[in-house]
């Protein structure tokens, strides 16, 4: 590769390299994947880890071949494997940083230029590239530094978890809503009620839910019904399904590097937040400025399993926004085929019992 090869010296080693990079990406995944996803961090570590190790071992090879260097006297340069060749009168200062088994070389060309000449030089060949720079360098400075990489990457991963703390904290000052904390409740479902007080049932999709009687139907299409209540002011709204095709096929690559496959997913990363760029944004954005916010996870039926075949649970989520009060339930079943989305606009807070008494009116159609 070096038409240079009867003067003096150095290759690196690939293997040596593709270890070191291998130590950073160890010592920094873990940290960022717990800043950008908080609880699900092990999904994205596990996401980030699959797909940087083939690309470590890739590019680390491809570095390897041309990790190396040779003194051309009779020119004055070095040659360094497809970059130009660089003048000895060129170098105003060379640095050797030694971390675990392996040298990193560069030379300093300028106030502001510095150019790595070896990645990962076998520590072994330190005396020798010592003797080789000193009888080329006699004047020139050449400082010799310990772990200087392994403190550039302290003080990266340091930045990195201030910022998302400032992120965090700023927030938890500014917004309300990401300050509420989910609570967990049980509920009964799909009651049925007496010829006496029947009313009347409406299908959206593979849900069946009985309106209460003062509840008057003012819209209806494909997506979703429309209905409101004078008299209280209140405004009710069911629609079934409108998110789940932003995942399709996509879900299960989701759900492996995020832990996050479906809405429902969304909802739940989100809900339960309490650290994690991603989830606490995810949050933000789903609960749209709302103030007063009240986060509950709700299941249908009296066992806390999830995966009952017939059993329907979701989240609850009321707050306030320009003055009207908002209450939004979303309920999926165990399969996570169907989803339905009820939202009601009062001019008061509904009650926990109000809210009950509507999810308890919804069924999941066999």
């Amino acid at each position: 590769m070096l038409s240079h090869s009867l003067e003096p010296g150095f290759k690196g080693s690939g293997a040596l390299l593709i270890r070191n990079v291998l130590l950073y990406l160890l010592a920094t995944a873990p940290l960022l994947a717990l800043c950008l996803m908080g609880a699900k961090w092990t999904h994205l570590l596990f996401g980030m880890t699959a797909v940087a190790v083939p690309l470590v071992l890739l590019v680390g090879s491809m570095v390897s071949r041309i990790d190396a260097c040779v003194f051309n006297d009779a020119q004055g340069v070095l040659v360094v494997p497809f970059r130009r060749d660089i003048p000895y009168e060129s170098i105003l200062g060379i640095e050797i940083n030694e971390t675990g088994r392996l040298l990193q070389v560069s030379i300093k060309q300028g106030v502001l230029r510095r150019t790595p000449l070896l990645y990962a030089l076998d520590i072994r060949d330190k005396e020798r590239l010592t003797a080789e720079l000193l009888q080329r360098f006699p004047r020139t400075i050449i400082r010799e530094r310990t772990n200087a990489d392994w403190k550039f990457i302290a003080g990266v991963m340091a930045i990195m978890f201030l910022l998302t703390a400032g992120y965090h904290g700023y927030l938890y000052q500014r917004d309300s809503g990401i300050r509420a904390v989910l609570g967990t409740v049980v509920w009964e479902g799909g009651a049925v009620l007496s010829s006496q007080e029947a009313e009347p049932y409406y299908t959206v999709e593979r849900f069946q839910i009985a309106v209460p009687r003062q509840f008057r139907l003012t819209g209806k299409d494909a997506g979703g019904l429309l209905f409101d209540d004078r008299k209280a002011h209140i405004e009710l709204q069911i629609v079934s399904g409108v998110r789940r095709e932003l995942f399709g096929t996509r879900s299960k690559m989701l759900r492996m590097v995020t832990g996050i496959g479906d809405y429902y997913d969304v909802l739940d990363t989100a809900y339960s937040a309490r650290f994690g760029i991603i989830p606490l944004a995810l949050k933000k954005v789903l609960l749209q400025s709302l103030t007063n916010v009240n986060i509950l996870e709700v299941r249908l039926g009296s066992d806390l399993v999830k995966d009952r075949t017939f059993g329907l649970y979701g989240f609850v989520t009321q707050g306030t926004k320009k003055s009207r009060e908002v209450s939004t339930i979303f309920l999926t079943d165990a399969t996570r085929t169907a989803e339905i989305h009820i939202v009601v606009t009062s001019p008061q807070p509904l009650e926990q019992r109000s809210l009950r008494e509507i999810t308890e009116r919804v069924r999941l159609l066999p």
